[in-house]
């Protein structure tokens, strides 16, 4: 069982970051849509993937602030 959830997982963050965005759906629990995001299925106890995609600075997408250089 962990090794099925570690693959799912992979699958997630490979389709997440746009690898795996041309290939067809291999995998029931995460797959494209027309909207170009990924969907994820939950069990009958509400289980899924966890989406990670928001995670880091600013909720991601953010670009990182720049500071200007001290003099010593």
């Amino acid at each position: 069982m962990r090794h099925s959830f570690i693959k799912y997982a992979a699958f997630a963050a490979l389709a997440a970051g746009g690898v795996l965005a041309d290939l067809p759906a291999i995998s029931g629990w995460a797959f494209g849509e027309a909207d170009h995001r990924i969907h994820y299925l939950v069990d009958s106890r509400g289980n899924g993937i966890m989406d990670f995609s928001a995670a880091g600075y600013g909720g991601g997408g953010v670009k990182l602030p720049s500071a200007a250089a001290a003099e010593r």
